[in-house]
């Protein structure tokens, strides 16, 4: 499996939004859950900073992600220009091979 990570600061007006679109009803779980080898989203608020929050986003392997990304470029594309509008900055931490995962 891999995640792939990303980093956002946003835009202090708009925190409840981001909050609402990234999390487990927002759009873009929406547009991710009906792709094949997709596993999952997580949503992180630093708890430090309210308004860096990181998305860590689970696939089967790097051919589903990106086999998502060509079937969808067009709506990825609108919905992220949509989103643009609620962060100031957005990174691309990059993408991770998880190695096992445990239980709380």
């Amino acid at each position: 499996m891999i995640a792939i990570v990303w980093e956002f600061v946003v835009r202090p007006e708009r925190r409840d939004v981001f909050k609402k679109e990234y999390g487990p009803a927002g759009c873009w779980l929406k547009l991710f859950r009906p792709a094949h080898g997709f596993r999952g989203m997580t949503l992180l608020e630093d708890a430090a900073n309210p308004f860096r929050f990181l998305t860590i986003d689970y696939w089967d392997d790097i051919s589903s992600y990106s086999q998502f990304h060509r079937e969808s470029a067009q709506e990825y594309g609108e919905l992220d220009r949509k989103c643009e509008e609620l962060t100031m900055t957005e990174n691309r931490v990059g993408q991770f091979v998880v190695l096992g995962q445990s239980s709380p």
